[in-house]
């Protein structure tokens, strides 16, 4: 009973550490995926002109890429987490159900698999937050 006990006290141990590491993964995905995009946005206004949001693609092109970058940031530094998470929502369903959906999605280069990847995370800190290692779970503890 007491290996039973002590394998439950190590996983609870790790949970943070493991939060922490998908929280800034997804952070450091996010932002790569920013630079890419302010690096490439006639790209990206051509793959958003080719989807069904043809009109306003220059305001969606600078949301889709200022909100990577300073959503990856505040999502690797654990700052607001739910709220930067429910702003990246509507451009990964975008690019899952919209943009990705009507491709070669099992082709190389493919990067539907990586959106939904992506979309599950951010479901994730959705309903989880950012952990206990992270300054919203220090602002946490100091109310």
């Amino acid at each position: 009973m007491g290996t039973v006990h002590q394998i439950n006290h190590r996983s609870h141990a790790l949970q943070p550490l493991l939060m922490l590491i998908l929280r800034v993964g997804l952070g450091m995905l996010l932002l790569l995926k920013g630079f890419s995009f302010l690096s490439n946005s006639s790209q990206l206004e051509e793959l958003i002109s080719q989807s069904r949001f043809k009109t306003g693609s220059a305001f969606l092109v600078s949301y889709i890429a200022f909100a990577h970058l300073f959503g990856g940031v505040f999502i690797i530094i654990g700052l607001l987490t739910r709220w930067v998470v429910a702003l990246q929502l509507p451009v990964l369903i975008g690019a899952v159900f919209f943009v990705h959906i009507g491709k070669d999605v099992f082709g190389i280069g493919s990067e539907f698999w990586l959106a939904v990847l992506v979309l599950a995370l951010l479901i994730f800190f959705l309903v989880k937050g950012a952990g206990s290692l992270s300054i919203d779970g220090y602002i946490k503890k100091k109310e």
